[in-house]
């Protein structure tokens, strides 16, 4: 059976800090560019989303998904499902949520999953998402050249953009890059030794078993490497010692090394100019290395998912060096401690993930959340539940400058979709950018911690002009 990606999707935070004014405030060298940095609401599971809805694009609701696998090194639970909150926003009913944490390489691992998936015929459609919030020492040159991202690919046995003709891993344990539980940040070993010895021939080993012929030389058809390092220097090495050209996009410049979604990234870049039937091999090193080989069956459309790389690297916004450490808790910042209610959050979080309103079925009129007793006629449990469209306009907001925070300003919104009038926090906009009428599209986000649990609800951020031109 042949085996499809039918669809890529990306997500990188609005905030970047420059490299080399992070440097300078320890007070050390900088390399050149920026790195993405998540907002104080967002952690792996919104980002995931954010990609995913990418991917899905608008008829989210027409799409039927077997199976949802989670990669990270960066979990926020190590008990509970991060794929399982992703599948309940997006309006899911998967047979099948599954976490894949700790490597590197978990991303293309959760692929290489996928696809056996798919070709065993134990699901149709499977939704990867990959998501890393990168957590190095603070003012090492490791915290400068990471970045946070997120990644989605929709697998299938129907027809897409490219096909998965192959895939390996390469097992290969070794005391190069880790993080123990409860370590707050990942530590490397030796950079010369772990380069060397270590991540640059996990990446050769692992491509080599899917872009080798059966005389061992690489296949003529092969365009590209996709070759994802924490330390970047291992990616042309690599791709010099496999006879193949490495990609050079703007995402590693302007976002950083994005963890278990860098391969996705280097992928989306390596598609630009491709054509039909020409190959790309992506590999990914973490404990060993793990590769696919992936052949272009719709050039047409692999425009896609490049301007949705392209338009995530053009929104990024300056943040400055302390607000960067602020938000990482490398700076002090006062504490919120919300009331919350399990059981309230278990009644309500069918309608807060979806998000899910009521329809008046006598009046027609609409509201969120969902009401028992409709506001116009007074009708008592007669309603049909119905999804919120996710963007709408900027009806009116106000700005909170005393509510402690990393970025020490709150905004709170209020704003038209559709026929619903919906009240939220608005995030990643300054004031400046909240003028009435204003386009904004709901993202979700992180609340709050009530109860040492995160609590996840859709907030408003606005929409740039280009991002409905792309």
């Amino acid at each position: 059976m042949t085996v499809n990606i039918q669809a890529l999707g990306v997500h990188v935070p609005r905030w970047r800090v420059d490299r080399q004014a992070l440097a300078d405030s320890w007070g050390q060298a900088g390399p050149s560019g920026s790195r993405s940095v998540a907002n104080a609401d967002e952690d792996t599971v919104t980002m995931a989303l954010a990609a995913a809805l990418d991917a899905l694009g608008e008829d989210v609701d027409g799409v039927r998904v077997d199976a949802v696998l989670f990669a990270t090194t960066s979990p926020v639970f190590c008990e509970g499902s991060h794929a399982a909150i992703v599948a309940d926003a997006l309006g899911l009913s998967p047979r099948l949520t599954l976490d894949i944490t700790s490597t590197l390489r978990a991303g293309l691992d959760a692929l290489r999953l996928a696809g056996e998936l798919v070709r065993g015929g134990s699901a149709s459609t499977v939704l990867v998402v990959a998501a890393d919030k990168r957590e190095l020492p603070p003012g090492s040159l490791h915290e400068r050249n990471s970045g946070d991202g997120a990644a989605a690919v929709l697998v299938s046995d129907s027809p897409g953009i490219l096909a998965l003709v192959d895939s390996g891993t390469v097992v290969d344990h070794a005391a190069g890059v880790w993080r123990r539980s409860g370590q707050p940040n990942t530590q490397f070993a030796d950079e010369r030794f772990v380069e060397r010895e270590l991540l640059q021939p996990w990446l050769v080993r692992a491509a080599e078993q899917v872009a080798l012929d059966a005389n061992g030389v690489v296949q003529q058809d092969i365009a590209q490497a996709a070759l994802a390092s924490p330390l970047p220097r291992c990616v042309p090495a690599a791709a010099t010692q496999l006879g193949l050209a490495a990609g050079s996009g703007d995402s590693g410049r302007l976002v950083g090394f994005c963890g278990v979604a860098e391969p996705f990234f280097q992928l989306i870049d390596a598609l630009h100019g491709r054509t039909n039937n020409e190959q790309i091999v992506v590999a990914a090193a973490g404990d060993g290395g793990t590769a696919v080989l992936v052949r272009v069956t719709d050039q047409d459309n692999l425009a896609r998912p490049i301007k949705s790389l392209k338009r995530a690297l053009r929104r990024g916004r300056e943040l400055s060096p302390s607000a960067y450490q602020r938000l990482r808790g490398q700076l002090p910042v006062d504490p919120v401690v919300p009331f919350a209610s399990p059981a309230l959050l278990r009644r309500e979080q069918d309608g807060l993930l979806g998000p899910i309103g009521s329809r008046c079925r006598k009046c027609g009129v609409a509201g969120f959340p969902m009401r028992r007793i409709c506001a116009s006629c007074h009708s008592v449990d007669d309603y049909d539940s119905e999804r919120l469209p996710r963007r709408g306009t900027l009806f009116t907001h106000t700005v909170e400058h005393l509510f402690p925070g990393p970025l020490n300003e709150l905004i709170m919104g209020v704003v038209d979709l559709g026929e619903v009038r919906f009240y939220t926090q608005i995030t990643d906009a300054s004031a400046a950018d909240c003028v009435v009428g204003t386009p904004v599209e709901l993202v979700l986000r992180r609340l709050h911690d009530g109860a040492g649990y995160p609590h996840y609800f859709w907030k408003a951020t606005t929409c740039e002009e280009s991002d409905d031109n792309d």
